[in-house]
């Protein structure tokens, strides 16, 4: 077991899922450092938490331990269970809710610049093209 490609392969999982070390080891009743630990390599899990891992990203333990997961592949697998468009709406959705209410139209604004500004970033490349 090599833990730099497992700890790449939680982070990888972890982030398609848009969640938070912290908000992924609250899910999994364990400590953040532990959830950092492991994305840089530091230290492996025990094989029952291994197993609960693969549980909870719904993936072979092979699957986390073996080989480092590709974007693609990686999205393909997130593609599959649920439309990009839905689950990207939904992450943000969730997110959106988790903030206090005064920081809200802040967060929209910033949103909805950053969104223009990948508008923008898409068309200079298609004009590239």
């Amino acid at each position: 077991m090599n833990p730099n490609v497992f700890g790449q392969n939680i982070k990888k999982l972890r982030t398609m899922r848009g969640l938070s070390r912290y908000e992924l080891a609250d899910d999994l009743n364990i400590s953040y450092r532990t959830i950092s630990s492991w994305e840089v390599g530091e230290k492996m899990p025990r094989i029952h938490t291994i197993h609960k891992l693969a549980e909870y990203f719904n993936v072979s333990e092979s699957y986390l331990l073996h080989q480092v997961i590709s974007d693609e592949e990686l999205f393909q697998r997130v593609e599959g269970e649920e439309d990009p468009v839905h689950r990207l709406a939904r992450l943000l959705y969730d997110k959106y809710m988790s903030v206090p209410e005064e920081y809200r139209p802040k967060i929209e604004r910033e949103l909805l610049r950053y969104a223009n500004f990948l508008k923008l970033e898409a068309e200079e490349e298609h004009k590239k093209e």
